[in-house]
């Protein structure tokens, strides 16, 4: 009986031997993607805008009461509950430049913003854009424009008025 058992023992061991010889290993491979950065720009360009693409309210005449000047981003047009001017006014124009077809966000600052001649100022908010979200094309760029609501003053200071604002633009 223990040469039995010592032969089974022995034909285990045999087994787990030749299993061990039957192990196999593997490979697999590994990818990796490098993708142009994001950037943003302001366009200057005088076939997308004439406002070499700043926010442009153009020339108001104030008067006895407080009045709004609104630059629509989508159709360009001016509204104003004061008197203006000229023609010269537009939206703001930006192109995000990355990688083709890709997805980004827009995003613009929802803090006013101070327009100043010298101790005068005026406000800029209601911020609007054309796009929340786009995708560059082929060339991997993507146009969109943002405008506001300027607040002037009753009998508002004769002058130019300037100031800046935040966009930013994400990778969705």
């Amino acid at each position: 009986m223990s040469q039995l058992l010592c032969g089974l023992f022995a034909l285990i061991a045999t087994v787990m031997v030749y299993s061990e010889l039957y192990a196999a290993n593997g490979t697999t491979g590994a990818t990796a993607t490098i993708q142009s950065g994001v950037s943003i720009k302001k366009v200057i360009d005088k076939k997308i805008s004439n406002t070499d693409g700043d926010l442009l309210f153009g020339t108001i005449v104030p008067d006895a009461t407080e009045g709004t000047v609104l630059i629509n981003p989508s159709t360009a047009q001016r509204s104003s509950s004061l008197f203006t001017v000229d023609q010269e006014n537009g939206p703001a124009v930006f192109q995000v430049t990355a990688a083709p077809y890709k997805c980004h966000s827009i995003t613009v600052q929802s803090e006013s913003t101070v327009l100043r001649c010298g101790d005068n100022t005026m406000i800029v908010d209601n911020w609007k854009t054309n796009m929340i979200a786009g995708t560059t094309d082929e060339n991997g760029n993507s146009n969109f424009t943002i405008g506001g609501t300027l607040h002037v003053k009753p009998y508002q200071a004769v002058g130019t008025y300037r100031g800046t604002f935040q966009v930013s633009t994400d990778y969705n």
